[in-house]
């Protein structure tokens, strides 16, 4: 097993030394206990070259030696596995509300979902019309800014105020904390959030949190659509949708009735 060829080669993005440990990791992952000589004939690899990215992949858990010196998966690429897992049974489960909602508004709706302080999309549905919110899966974006603050809006107090000093350090957000606060605020109340021009002043968007056990939001259900097109009666629309949406998804994910 080993990764496909990849066209950001051609870019200039790609760095070749992660390109080839991955090779490795795979290796590893579709033929576990080969050593060190095996591994690096499999991939084309120098024996030096091959054992010192064994070691750095060694030492972030991803793989193990046996004491025959034989390489399998370390506990890091259980958690990588349960991780991805997780995500790709969230986007599975939450593709028909994605459609349901997309449909009944007829603008782009997106599943996004936190990864450290920042939000990813992990689904999405488009409508079938020239001008619309065009959605790329895995973009991510900083919490905080746009309609992603559902991500974090909901979280405990702690959380919310950890995440604010890591955001703050950076000493980049476009607005002050103190604007950004008041946002989370008025979300938290509403149980939504609306942004107007926040990320791009030609777009809308309305995104809701999704609850999973133990009513923890595990991630949001967002709206995005040309700002010529969102008048206030078809936004308050799509916050009843995607409300709705979200009760349904977070039940089918373990959540008690959300409020």
């Amino acid at each position: 097993m080993s990764l496909p060829p990849s066209s950001s080669n051609r870019s200039g993005y790609t760095i070749e030394s992660v390109r080839t440990a991955m090779d490795l990791l795979f290796s590893v992952c579709g033929q576990p206990d080969l050593g060190v000589t095996e591994l690096a004939r499999k991939n084309g690899l120098g024996k030096a070259r091959a054992y010192r990215l064994l070691r750095t992949l060694e030492e972030c858990g991803l793989v193990k030696r046996t004491e025959e010196q034989r390489f399998r998966l370390g506990h890091a690429a259980l958690l990588v596995g349960s991780a991805a897992t997780a995500q790709i049974n969230l986007a599975n489960l939450a593709a028909a509300e994605l459609a349901r909602v997309g449909e009944a508004v007829q603008e782009s709706t997106q599943l996004r979902i936190r990864e450290g302080d920042e939000s990813v999309c992990i689904g999405s549905w488009e409508p079938n019309r020239d001008l619309r919110v065009h959605i790329v899966l895995g973009r991510r974006r900083r919490l905080g800014l746009g309609s992603n603050k559902a991500l974090l809006a909901f979280e405990s107090a702690d959380e919310i105020e950890n995440t604010l000093d890591r955001l703050y350090a950076a000493s980049d957000m476009p607005v002050p904390r103190e604007v950004l606060r008041a946002r989370l605020d008025e979300a938290r109340r509403n149980g939504y959030c609306i942004s107007r021009g926040e990320v791009s002043e030609h777009l809308v968007s309305m995104s809701v949190p999704v609850y999973g056990k133990g009513r923890k939001p595990v991630a949001a259900l967002n709206i995005s659509a040309p700002a010529i097109r969102m008048s206030e009666e078809r936004i308050r629309y799509g916050i009843e949708q995607l409300l709705e949406a979200s009760a349904r998804l977070s039940a089918k994910l373990g959540c008690e009735q959300v409020a």
